[in-house]
């Protein structure tokens, strides 16, 4: 019974670094930033976590810039 606890951390903690690795920037026209990321966690039985993050940003000339950061969390169990 311990090994498929342990396999089925192995393998949450597996799609969460994927997760936070393939969220990547993407930039356009040069002056634009996009950042977004995903996180999903569950165990059975207890708790289901999910955070999505979106951020974005503009740089406006060499001293100006605004930023944009939407931010969802979610927690049950």
């Amino acid at each position: 019974m311990q090994l498929d606890a342990q396999k089925s951390i192995c393998a949450a903690l597996s799609a969460m670094t994927a997760t936070l690795l393939g969220s990547g920037a993407a930039r356009a026209a040069g002056t634009n930033t996009v950042d977004s990321s995903i996180l999903l966690y569950s165990e059975t039985g207890r708790v289901k976590i999910a955070e999505g993050v979106f951020d974005y940003g503009r740089q406006f000339g060499e001293e100006r810039s605004i930023g944009l950061r939407l931010t969802f969390d979610a927690l049950t169990g």
